[in-house]
């Protein structure tokens, strides 16, 4: 049960996240649904390989594969970023407050210690892992408060 709550969770910030950077990017409907149809099926993909176990091999040397999962998009974005001036200028035009809103869906980082305190995760990485996820998670919404009262010129 704990598994389908946290898949529920987990893809409904996966949706919401791809769905608000999308509407708050600057550019024409097509370039949006691109981006949408690109973080799709990225995540669809390293759905569908943690769901087949391929990502709890040992990886190609140290480098875990759930490390080559995380790191591919963003050097994908940076990559894009360095050769796309209209890419660079729409990515920093996403507004901040969106950004650090986003980060209450950190508050998800609770599943770490649900699962380390049914064994299931062990060492110190649940622990720091779902507390700091869960202190950002929270200082997130009155951070955007603060920065919607702040005057611009302040920031």
């Amino acid at each position: 049960m704990l598994d389908a709550i946290a898949t529920i969770a987990l893809v409904t910030a996966i949706i919401v996240n791809l769905g608000a950077v999308a509407g708050a990017m600057l550019g024409a409907l097509p370039n949006r649904l691109y981006f949408l149809t690109i973080g799709g099926l990225w995540t669809g993909f390293a759905g569908a390989l943690a769901g087949s176990g391929a990502l709890l091999g040992s990886g190609l040397g140290p480098v875990p594969p759930v490390g080559f999962m995380v790191l591919t998009p963003l050097a994908a974005v940076a990559a894009t970023a360095a050769l796309s001036p209209a890419f660079r200028k729409a990515i920093l035009a996403l507004p901040i407050n969106l950004l650090i809103g986003l980060n209450t869906f950190r508050l998800l980082g609770v599943f770490f210690l649900v699962l380390a305190a049914e064994g299931r995760l062990a060492g110190p990485f649940p622990y720091s892992a779902g507390w700091g996820d869960i202190i950002t998670g929270v200082l997130a919404l009155p951070l955007v408060a603060f920065m919607a009262r702040t005057p611009r010129a302040v920031r």
